[in-house]
């Protein structure tokens, strides 16, 4: 298999000292041939998030755009991507060095190119302390490929997917402001399999007494 381009695509709002570590996140993968675009949704952090992608330089590609929601801003970054395959980054997330790679080699031992991967992830407290890992049932999802959505098992940061099936059934719907994911990923399993990789390749920050970390109008 050649070495195709994967894109990690960042919605940002207001997203501080999590920003940062997720983008170091992406930018240490140890596949090389990807690119990372951020979309800033309108953050009012003083300039913060754009201080920091701009940071970077040349090693992302940065927008910024008026407030639209984490599915606008998914949007954005698609018409902006330019890699063969799309990846997710929440701005609290982070990916684990090897998460692309060890995708891209997936792929190239099951044969499907065209195929949609998700995986396992951890839970991780305030410190990046651990909470637990999210294991799921890969027995049961071979038998059910629709069992992880139906019973909301994917974390989308977790995926990828190709860029020409993104294009066929995108954009995310963006009146949909807490369940554009998935309305989008129940359009693609009508036509394609996504494959469970039971392999750990993303950690996500929750705290217990408030859930999630993020914050997005």
């Amino acid at each position: 298999m050649m070495y195709p381009k994967v894109s990690i695509c960042m919605p940002v709002y207001n997203g501080g000292s999590y920003f940062k570590a997720a983008l170091e996140s992406a930018l240490s993968q140890t596949y090389k041939n990807l690119e990372i675009v951020i979309v800033n949704d309108g953050s009012t952090d003083g300039g913060e998030t754009e201080r920091i992608a701009l940071g970077y330089g040349d090693r992302v590609t940065y927008v910024h755009q008026t407030n639209r929601g984490v599915a606008g801003a998914l949007n954005t970054a698609l018409e902006h991507m330019t890699g063969d395959y799309f990846a997710w980054l929440s701005h609290d997330d982070l990916h684990v060095p090897h998460k692309t790679q060890s995708q891209i080699d997936l792929l190239g031992r099951i044969g499907r190119p065209d195929a949609c991967l998700f995986s396992d992830y951890d839970l991780i407290g305030p410190t990046d302390e651990a909470i637990a890992t999210v294991r799921l049932p890969a027995e049961r999802i071979r038998n059910n490929p629709r069992l992880p959505l139906y019973n909301g098992m994917i974390n989308g940061c977790t995926l990828l997917i190709p860029a020409t099936i993104m294009r066929e059934f995108g954009p995310f719907d963006e009146a949909r402001r807490c369940t554009q994911d998935y309305d989008l990923w129940n359009r693609i399993l009508a036509r394609h399999e996504f494959f469970h990789q039971p392999e750990v390749l993303v950690r996500y920050p929750f705290i217990p007494a408030r859930g999630p970390t993020r914050q997005w109008p």
